[in-house]
């Protein structure tokens, strides 16, 4: 038989804190009191078995913060046909699964008002023109991306990591295309270094006989054009490099024809025939 005060929950009762007073979770009926703050979206243990944010009925956690029978919410089974997107087991905050079977984020992340390491800013959005971008760096503000002040040089790696030369840059929409110059006095080669996007991971290509780069572009597929001064005759030429080989191959396209006398850098002609005063740039519109 149950009695309403013994400390021993038994049916009908929901509850029995050892007494008959209201007000402090249990009441003098021993069922459940509802807590002041449930509605609130947080847990609060013991008086709470879960809090959505609301007090409504029917959406798993009723007007009193109890879990509602029938409810799956918190049974370890996603139930996408009720409109859950996770199930974790419990109905607890803050664990990835919030009470109510929604995704909910954990830890650091860009737009928790909180700045993290990595991040120059976070204004608690992820909103552009608000001075913070959607990755929590400052709007109108130049910041490093690869490579490191003061710090030359030709080594593969991502961000701060890498080193990277002087030369021309064209952009897809994937990769940033770099032609790297090399040292025409010293008859060096230049080199094709492709930077990713997403990574900011600089990753050479290939080396090209171009000593001098001065303009570059793409096509977006794979094909780099670079104009520069060749390193073995000095003369100006347009190179193709195909990257979507598994080795990726050069060769020269136009210009490289050396000169026999004084004017004949404005020659047009075919293919390697022809002549250049001196390349300034590149662009791609269907074609060179």
């Amino acid at each position: 038989m149950a009695v309403c005060g013994d400390g021993v929950v038994t049916p009908p009762e929901t509850c029995d804190d050892g007494n008959t007073a209201t007000g402090d979770g249990c009441d003098d009926s021993c069922q459940r009191e509802a807590s002041s703050s449930c509605g609130d979206g947080t847990l609060d243990l013991p008086e709470e078995d879960c809090d959505d944010g609301n007090t409504a009925t029917g959406d798993g956690c009723d007007d009193m913060c109890r879990v509602e029978v029938g409810a799956s919410c918190g049974d370890g089974t996603t139930d996408f046909a009720t409109g859950e997107e996770c199930d974790d087991g419990n109905t607890l905050p803050g664990d990835g699964c919030s009470p109510s079977c929604q995704l909910e984020t954990v830890g650091a992340f860009c737009g928790d008002d909180t700045m993290d390491p990595g991040e120059l800013c976070d204004d608690g959005n992820l909103t552009n023109g608000d001075g913070c971008n959607p990755t929590c760096n400052l709007e109108g503000r130049v910041t490093t991306w690869v490579g490191s002040v003061g710090m030359a040089g030709s080594t593969d790696g991502t961000g701060g990591a890498a080193r990277i030369g002087s030369g021309v840059l064209a952009v897809d929409d994937q990769y940033v295309w770099f032609g790297e110059n090399g040292n025409c006095g010293t008859s060096t080669r230049g080199r094709l270094r492709r930077i990713d996007i997403a990574t900011a991971e600089v990753t050479t290509v290939t080396a090209f006989d171009a000593c001098n780069s001065a303009g570059i572009a793409t096509d977006g597929n794979g094909l780099v054009w670079v104009a520069g001064v060749d390193v073995g005759t000095g003369d100006p030429a347009i190179f193709e490099i195909d990257t979507t080989v598994a080795t990726p191959t050069w060769r020269v396209v136009a210009g490289n024809n050396p000169c026999a006398s004084a004017g004949c850098y404005r020659d047009d002609s075919g293919g390697s025939a022809a002549t250049f005063g001196g390349i300034r740039g590149l662009t791609w519109w269907g074609g060179l």
